[in-house]
């Protein structure tokens, strides 16, 4: 420390203030000063607050030659530490008493940094007393920087013997000053100098004030350039720059390879504030005059630092600075720096503003960071790679770095690149679809830039951003494409032997960089070059991964065509007659299931990207037929479950996409292409029909069919219904029609395939639209028909049961929607209520609607018409519930069974009952034989069975009536005549289960008719008397006779038979 001030003070200085003095005084405006607290710079996102150099303008009207101050120090005396002095002569006559002065007062705020202990109230005073005493200080070089501009005459010439002593003190003035400048500057000493726990408490907001004095002191030896020599400056400058880059390397010791961009160099705004003052006066001074630029300054002071040799004759900055990553500070710190041109002279950000590169400095770093015999560590490079791509944003385009980097990363084309640390983040991964490989090159070529670049990209990817970046850059700004500058150097690194030496990860690496050339520059050229350096590749010494690969990269080449609009012909044909000669392989090693499985991975790999292809593709008019080729047809019929759910996924899209965009291509009219689009979508609809329909055909009589099965036969009928003349001749002349028939309609279909199709099909209102209009009125007949065999099927395969409930729920809904099914429920006045959640309760309210709809027609022909109809309702209800019968379960199927025959029993019979009277015994005859046909069908084997057999349900109407017991007289005889009759004395054959019959028939209408007696006795009391079970007969006459009590017969039962 100097010693203290204790120089006496005389005129024209006095220690007394006058009033009109102080007065003046607080007229003063506060100088521009360092501001350290983070709460000054957040008003209105300002990056410096309002006081700071730059803000206020200090820098800017220093450089263009103005007064720094030119409402200030207006009076004639100004006060400077407490002290009043003449303004315009002060600096001249009391240089040295002043810059004392000066000394003294940082001396005593040095004092006050020291730490100590002590409590708030303590804290709050020593802050003030700082606070006073450095604007004390700021307004003291405040006052110097307004003297040299309004008094100083630096061209007048002294002569010895005419000389004035005031006159001879103005004219050493420069010298003085520039000697007491220095003085301070050696008095203040380096940043890198001062204590830790000052420079730990740079960003905190009170005790980083009270030692940011020394910035601006540090700073006020730059003010004085216009009087000092270029030497001495240049000095200046070296000194405050290599402490700031000691600074700077201080906190970077401290900093993560993956958070560099992200932490800044400055430990604090007044810092920041520094580097761009400093940029801004060395780079202006530079263009005037010999001095160097500040890159140029700076690079100096860097390739010490990187070329350290720790002899006696290296830089003061080796030592000055401590860093064990000198090429990744170097990195960081430029990085970091070059950014502050953005900022224009009053510290605002300004895209616009002139921004002077560092390229050639930063090429060296290139070649250092990329120099293997110094050993590249990924995370490092990672990181240096990040800081170059951030300068490729700020800069101009440059691509000697491309070159530099395609160097090192052509000889490496086989590494992970990856980082241990990072764990499985780090991990090389091979893109799985086309379009992922795709989505990786389009992110390389985005102009954002993500946070987390250096744990998403390996160091090789930045570089082919770094590549992307500066390309589009340079074709934007020179006009000439960057490509034909640097398209020899790629290629030539790729030949035969390059090409054999790639390993999977080396392919992969290699499509990525093709990729990206292929979407930034000349399409077709970079296409074709590839395709070339493919040929060169073996494919039997290829193993399966590296073969998939080569097919996804074809694919993604075929992404690009598609999304630039561009005819993908000749990369469809070579990547389709590699897959048709693969599914030929794949059918005919069907016993090697190891083959096989190899065989798939590249299918699969088609697979997708033909679906890709079909998803990116706007209008399917750029030769996308033909990849849609016959090795489909060899492919599909050696499938399993798994792989040919994959393929007809891939037929799901392709159909979806030519509908959709066949439609939107039909609705406009007028288009210049409209006719060459429809041959193209012709072209890819028959390929469809060609190639894959009919093995789905011949699956449709499956009783197990694909889950997917009825969803692309449902858009198969709607693409015949498009694009009609594109379906296969034997579904001629009206396609759709055909389609349905095959799979909704026929009886022979699964129910599960047929709900399912129909469900699709039966709320398409063009379909429905084109069915009317050809006349085809029975259309909607044959959907209630399947329905209904659909609700009586649920239950034949149970695995599928409650999946096929859960179809018919809906499949229910939709054709209740049917205007005739709508239309007879509305006669009948049904409510949707009572069957909206349950198909089976659907069914038997819509027989009973139709029955009640025939029962309230008044003309023969209305009732002619409504028979026909209910005939092609029901089909031929009795083959529909046949696997029931035969199987003898399960029990819920028996179930709806009998509930449904008797339902139509009850509603049919009843009908021809009421007829029968009236219209004699030929309709008598009829209703007989029916009894007949339902009555033997349903009756189970052995008792008892009763419950719901058809006819019982329909004998058993809770409504009982006239038409009800004429029914009931007419099937008591039935079955008296067909199946109490003895043939000898040989009992009827299933006597019990007709007993059995018969008292739940007395039991659940708790009705005994006269007719029942006259119909049914005498032949029970012959079975009475002919069966020979001695306790089978009091078993039957307990549960048979007991009904006729009333009739006087019990006498009967004490008789000894």
């Amino acid at each position: 420390m100097a010693e203290e001030f204790t120089g006496s003070l005389t005129p024209p200085v006095s220690p007394y203030l006058t009033d009109s003095a102080a007065e003046d005084s607080c007229e003063d405006c506060r100088p521009p000063r360092f501001t350290c607290a983070p709460t000054a710079c957040r008003d209105g996102g300002k990056l410096f607050s309002d006081d700071s150099y730059l803000t206020t303008g200090s820098l800017k009207r220093l450089l263009l030659k103005l007064d720094p101050s030119p409402t200030d120090y207006e009076t004639d005396t100004v006060d400077i530490f407490g002290f009043q002095w003449v303004t315009e002569t002060a600096l001249v006559e009391s240089i040295s008493l002043l810059f004392g002065l000066l000394r003294q007062k940082i001396n005593e705020l040095e004092g006050l940094t020291q730490p100590i202990s002590f409590d708030l109230g303590q804290a709050n005073n020593i802050h003030n007393e700082a606070e006073e005493i450095r604007n004390e200080c700021t307004k003291s070089l405040q006052y110097v920087k307004v003297f040299l501009y309004r008094f100083l005459d630096s061209s007048r010439q002294i002569e010895d013997m005419l000389a004035h002593s005031y006159e001879e003190m103005d004219a050493e003035l420069p010298s003085k000053l520039i000697e007491e400048l220095n003085g301070l500057s050696l008095y203040i000493g380096a940043f890198s100098n001062l204590p830790h726990h000052i420079i730990g408490a740079f960003s905190m907001q009170h005790h980083g004030k009270v030692c940011q004095i020394v910035y601006a002191h540090q700073y006020i030896n730059l003010i004085g350039e216009n009087l000092t020599n270029v030497s001495l400056f240049e000095e200046h400058c070296d000194n405050l720059l290599c402490s700031l880059i000691s600074l700077a390397a201080t906190k970077y010791s401290k900093v993560r390879p993956s958070e560099a961009l992200s932490s800044g160099i400055y430990l604090c705004p007044c810092i920041k504030e520094m580097w761009t003052l400093l940029i801004q006066l060395l780079d202006h001074k530079g263009k005037g005059s010999s001095t160097e630029s500040f890159w140029t300054l700076l690079n100096t002071l860097l390739r010490h630092l990187l070329q350290r040799s720790g002899g006696t004759g290296e830089h003061p900055i080796c030592t000055m600075v401590q860093c064990k990553d000198p090429l990744g500070f170097c990195w960081w710190l430029i990085s970091h720096l070059s950014s502050l041109y953005l900022l224009d002279r009053n510290g605002i950000t300004e895209e616009k503003v002139e921004k002077t590169s560092n390229w050639k400095f930063v090429e060296d770093l290139l070649k250092k960071s990329s120099d293997t015999q110094h050993g590249i560590l990924e995370d490092q490079l990672r990181m240096q790679l990040q800081c170059c791509l951030s300068l490729c944003d700020i800069w101009e385009p440059n691509l000697t770095v491309v070159t530099i980097l395609w160097e090192y990363y052509s000889n490496n084309l086989n590494c992970l690149f990856n980082i241990s640390w990072l764990g499985l983040k780090s991990l090389a991964s091979v893109s799985k679809t086309p379009l992922s490989m795709l989505e990786v090159v389009k992110n390389c070529c985005a102009d954002e830039q993500s946070p987390d670049l250096y744990k998403s990209d390996n160091s090789y990817l930045i570089f082919l951003r770094i590549m992307a970046r500066l390309m589009k850059k340079a074709k934007c700004s020179v006009g000439a494409h960057p490509w034909k500058q640097i398209k020899g150097r790629i290629y030539s690194k790729f030949h035969q032997r390059k090409m054999q030496q790639l390993t999977e990860v080396g392919l992969q690496n290699f499509f990525t960089l093709f990729l990206l050339l292929a979407n930034l520059a000349e399409t077709e050229d970079v296409t074709s070059r590839i395709l070339d350096l493919l040929n060169f590749l073996v494919p039997s010494k290829l193993s399966s991964a590296q073969q998939t690969l080569v097919w996804r990269g074809n694919f993604a080449f075929i992404l690009i065509y598609v999304e630039k609009n561009m005819d993908i012909s000749v990369l469809a044909e070579k990547i389709s007659h590699s897959f048709r000669e693969t599914a030929k392989e794949f059918l005919v090693s069907k016993g090697d299931y190891g083959q096989k499985h190899t065989h798939w991975n590249l299918l699969s790999t088609y697979v997708d990207g033909v679906e890709e292809v079909f998803e990116t593709s706007c209008r399917l008019d750029l030769s996308e037929e033909k990849l849609l080729n016959d090795g489909f047809s060899m492919l599909l019929p050696a499938c399993r479950e798994s792989e040919l759910s994959a393929v007809i996924h891939l037929l799901q899209t392709a159909i979806a996409r030519l509908r959709n965009i066949h439609s939107r291509s039909v609705q406009g009219h007028g288009n210049a292409g409209i006719h060459a689009a429809k041959e193209r979508h012709l072209a890819v609809a028959s390929a469809l029909w060609r190639n894959f329909f009919p093995f789905l055909k011949s699956l449709r009589l499956s009783q197990t069919p694909p889950s997917q099965l009825a969803d692309t036969a449902a858009g198969y009928t709607l693409l015949a219904l498009d694009v009609p003349s594109s379906a296969l001749p034997d579904l001629q002349p009206q396609p759709f029609v055909s389609m349905m028939q095959l799979f909704g309609w026929d009886d022979m279909v699964a129910p599960q395939l047929v709900s399912r199709y129909l469900s699709h099909l039966i709320p398409n209102s063009a379909l429905t639209e084109v069915l009317n209009g050809i006349g085809y009125s029975s259309h909607q007949a044959l959907s209630i028909r399947a329905w209904i065999r659909c609700v009586l099927q649920m239950y034949i395969d149970l695995p599928v049961g409650s999946v096929l409930a859960e179809q018919l729920v809906e499949f229910t809904r939709l054709v209740f929607k049917l205007p005739e099914a709508k239309h007879i429920l509305t006669k009948a006045q049904i409510e949707h209520t009572s069957y909206k959640q349950d198909p089976r309760q659907a069914l038997l309210q819509f027989i009973k609607a139709a029955g009640t709809t025939y029962g309230g027609l008044q003309t023969l022909s209305e009732k002619s018409k409504m028979v026909s109809k209910c005939q092609e309702y029901i089909g031929d209800i009795l083959k529909y519930v046949k696997p029931y019968l035969t199987k003898r379960g399960p029990v819920e199927g028996l179930q709806i069974c009998y509930r449904t025959m008797g339902k139509c029993c009850c509603w049919g019979l009843s009908i021809i009952s009421r007829h029968s009277q009236a219209q004699g015994a030929y309709i008598k005859q009829q209703l007989k034989m029916i009894i007949q046909q339902y009555f033997g069908r349903f009756l189970p084997s052995a008792a008892p069975v009763s419950g719901s057999h058809p006819v019982l349900l329909a004998l058993c109407e809770s409504v009982q009536s006239t038409y009800t017991t004429n029914l009931r007289r007419i099937v008591m005889e039935v079955i008296r005549d067909d199946y109490l009759q003895f043939k000898a004395h040989a009992p009827p054959p299933r006597l019990a289960t007709i007993l059995s019959f018969i008292v739940d028939v007395f039991q659940r209408t708790m009705v005994i008719d006269l007719a029942d007696v006259d119909s049914l006795l005498p032949s029970i009391l012959k079975c009475l008397v002919l069966v020979s079970d001695t306790q089978g007969k009091l078993h039957i006459i307990g549960k048979t006779l007991w009904p006729f009590n009333g009739f006087k017969i019990t006498k009967f039962l004490s008789a000894d038979c």
